[in-house]
């Protein structure tokens, strides 16, 4: 793909806010699949940093390689499940040219006593997310800790620091935030002119604005110069707890974990939602992603409800699904690291791999026919920008059952501007000319329709752009 296609704005299917008319077709969730059913980056063993859990991965490529970042838990002879304060966690790092086959370096730091410390790059915390901010010229990484607090129950919280290189990294154990247990999913990302930090608030620490409970929900706090926290008093996504949880406090009921990792694509915002079946500690509990998105970073929305767009079946390497950071765009897929536990539930003893997930180039959801004859969908106006020269489509279609694609104005009335697409791609460009439409009108609705027992026909997505030609 060209450089230009990141100024592409992107329209997905599942944006209910988007479509004006919808006859005869379906909306489907299509679900991230485990690349090759099997991790690609494994705890350690022996004395290595990562000898338990391999967790919280965060992925950047520069234009050669691939660099993760990630959170090791080892376990030693002091090492007790009953007292997870003796579980010690270091920050450790992989390289890969294909992020599917990774190293870990040989660092040659000796830390925290640990003889096999090769891919360490310090201990203590856990991984909120790594980004690289131009601006700054620097990686920046939310790292979280317990505050140390002489006192029982939650105190986690976050400090953002910084790196020239992503190796040698400027710790300064200073919280970011005044408020007790927020743990980091993501983050900073830069999301509507200002940075955030995305992760999980608890009740009774984290409320509803009216002070009822909220369970485990996804909070936000942003910053303008990367200094000052503030906290966005709304949850930024959660389920209404259920009366199961408000009496009996965490143990059961579904809801979110870890908040969610966000994607900033521009003129939508997609985020992958941890959640939680029920919540609580134990052996019992199920973690699986789900797919939200927003206009604004403020107001999420979950297109399939409670529905997982990651989860594990009885033929997985893993059993449950605990987050990741980061997304990758191939020329025909979408990549998300994440962490695979095992089947012990939400319990110290799980022990942990990454894995990748796969899944079409942005292809999330589809319509589909749900009958035979003519089915077709209407998109609401779309205001063109002065970029907007063409319409590249995400689509199943074929000689047999092509797509046909027309161009309206805002009160229905044909442009004179059809095409009929006949075979199938994640961004096949409609031979359609929107500078000319551009003269006759600033607002269009584009009417996708086909006709037959068309089953197999799907439109994922589109996108509005310069021509990449």
């Amino acid at each position: 793909m060209k450089n230009t296609e990141s100024q592409l704005r992107s329209y997905f299917a599942f944006e209910k806010e988007l479509w004006a008319e919808v006859r005869n077709v379906e909306l489907r969730l299509n679900e991230l699949k485990s690349h090759e059913n099997r991790p690609v980056l494994k705890r350690g063993g022996g004395m290595s940093p990562d000898n338990h859990r391999a967790i919280n991965p965060s992925v950047i490529h520069d234009g050669e390689k691939f660099t993760m970042w990630y959170t090791g838990m080892h376990l030693d002879k002091t090492s007790t499940f009953k007292d997870y304060r003796t579980l010690k966690h270091f920050m450790c790092v992989a390289y890969s040219n294909d992020g599917v086959s990774w190293q870990k370096p040989n660092l040659k730091r000796n830390i925290s006593k640990i003889e096999k410390s090769k891919n360490a790059l310090f201990s203590g915390g856990l991984l909120g997310g790594v980004d690289y901010l131009p601006e700054l010229g620097k990686y920046a990484m939310a790292l979280s800790y317990a505050n140390g607090r002489k006192k029982e129950g939650g105190q986690t919280t976050f400090s953002l620091i910084t790196s020239d290189n992503g190796i040698d990294w400027e710790i300064k154990h200073i919280p970011a935030i005044t408020h007790e247990h927020f743990e980091t999913c993501t983050g900073p990302k830069k999301i509507n002119g200002c940075y955030w930090v995305i992760g999980q608030g608890i009740s009774p620490h984290f409320h509803l604005p009216n002070g009822e409970k909220c369970g485990r929900s996804a909070f936000g706090f942003y910053s303008h110069d990367l200094k000052i926290w503030k906290l966005y008093p709304y949850p930024l996504f959660h389920y209404p707890p259920e009366i199961e949880f408000l009496r009996k406090n965490q143990n059961l009921g579904f809801q979110t974990h870890l908040g969610f990792t966000a994607w900033n694509r521009g003129r939508i915002h997609l985020g992958m939602l941890g959640q939680f079946w029920p919540g609580g500690f134990s052996q019992n509990v199920r973690f699986t992603l789900g797919l939200i998105y927003s206009h604004d970073g403020l107001n999420w929305y979950e297109p399939f409800p409670k529905t997982p767009i990651l989860s594990a079946d009885e033929n997985s390497w893993f059993h449950n699904v605990i987050q990741g950071n980061s997304f990758y765009q191939t020329n025909n897929e979408t990549w998300f690291w994440f962490s695979g536990g095992d089947n012990q539930g939400n319990t110290w003893e799980a022990n942990c791999d990454i894995g990748l997930a796969t899944i079409r180039r942005d292809g999330f959801a589809y319509f589909a026919s749900v009958e035979t004859g003519k089915s077709y969908i209407v998109t609401k106006a779309i205001l063109l920008e002065k970029s907007d020269e063409a319409i590249y489509l995400n689509v199943n279609a074929s000689k047999y059952f092509p797509l046909k694609v027309k161009v309206m104005d805002k009160y229905f009335e044909p442009l004179n501007a059809e095409f009929s697409l006949s075979k199938s791609g994640v961004m096949e460009k409609c031979a359609i000319d929107l500078k000319k439409i551009k003269d006759q009108t600033k607002e269009i609705r584009l009417c996708f329709e086909w006709e037959g027992d068309s089953s197999e026909n799907r439109l994922y997505m589109f996108n509005l752009g310069p021509d990449t030609n």
